[in-house]
């Protein structure tokens, strides 16, 4: 009968820490999605802000063609798009609603190469230093962009990544802190079995060693449950909101499943680590209070 209740009261005693790190690690990982979705809709924009090489007049399509093969070449380009006079007046009556050519009886508008950039060169530095370097070209008149744009981007982009990061820290503080507290409670119960251990003989590594093999099962199953609760969670939100599609991605979701097993496996055994530790190190007199 004695087994029977001591068993139930170990059972009892891994399930809610379990269940307790499921819910903090569930915690952790709907913030580490708003964090990295956050960051992939920042590169989205970054990517998508037009930087506009315009071309002299006179430049020959030998040349343009060989402009446009060395952009694409570099690190910093993500795309390049040629547009010819034809299709930039095009786009201009599309986009304005006129024609220029009525009144000039000339097209006024200069072929472009249209440049778009990955998000870390995306930057008022990293464009000072391209601009000079395409503007070292012979074929190339301007380089054009919205400056304000980009400052406006990148200034947004720092202030959402600062409050992301501090709720980050402070969530991650609290969340260790539960962990470690339910663990600490689930080896409490187990005190007096270290204590005996040690009288017989046992020594502190083979001691130590089950108990934080529990643990990292625990985490491991925490991991899991709260992984399962976060795909429901992700599931729903991309009911609700259908654009999100285009920013998350496959690379968004291993990187978050993974971040959270192993957040359950390190806290889990380092909480379990200190615990055993400090039960290890109690006097016999000490461990009834």
């Amino acid at each position: 009968m004695a087994d029977k209740y001591t068993k139930r009261r170990v059972a009892s005693s891994s399930i809610t820490t379990v269940i307790s790190l499921s819910l903090v690690l569930f915690a952790l990982g709907m913030l580490g999605f708003f964090v990295l979705g956050a960051k992939k809709v920042c590169d989205h924009v970054k990517e998508n802000i037009g930087f506009q090489v315009y071309l002299k007049e006179d430049a020959k399509e030998a040349d343009i063609t060989r402009l446009q093969k060395t952009l694409d070449a570099k690190a910093f380009t993500l795309s390049t798009e040629y547009i010819t006079k034809e299709k930039a007046l095009e786009i201009y009556k599309e986009a304005w609603g006129d024609n220029p050519t009525t009144l000039l009886d000339f097209n006024p508008l200069p072929a472009s190469i249209d440049l778009r950039m990955h998000a870390q060169f995306a930057n008022t530095d990293s464009i000072a230093w391209i601009k000079k370097e395409v503007l070292e070209s012979p074929v190339v008149q301007e380089f054009s962009y919205q400056a304000s744009l980009v400052d406006l981007v990148n200034t947004r982009v720092g202030v959402v990544s600062f409050w992301f990061f501090f709720f980050i820290i402070l969530l991650m503080v609290i969340a260790i802190a539960l962990i470690n507290n339910t663990i600490r409670l689930a080896i409490y119960s187990k005190r007096f079995l270290i204590r005996t251990m040690l009288l017989v003989g046992a020594t502190q590594g083979f001691i130590r060693r089950p108990f934080i093999l529990t643990g990292l099962i625990q985490g491991v199953y925490g991991s899991i449950v709260a992984c399962g609760l976060l795909i429901g969670f992700i599931y729903l939100l991309l009911k609700w909101i259908p654009d999100l599609l285009k920013v998350v991605d496959q690379q968004l979701f291993l990187s978050l499943f993974g971040l959270v097993v192993l957040m359950g496996i390190v806290i889990s055994w380092v909480s379990t680590s200190l615990a055993v530790r400090k039960y290890l190190r109690l006097k016999t007199d000490d461990l009834y209070f």
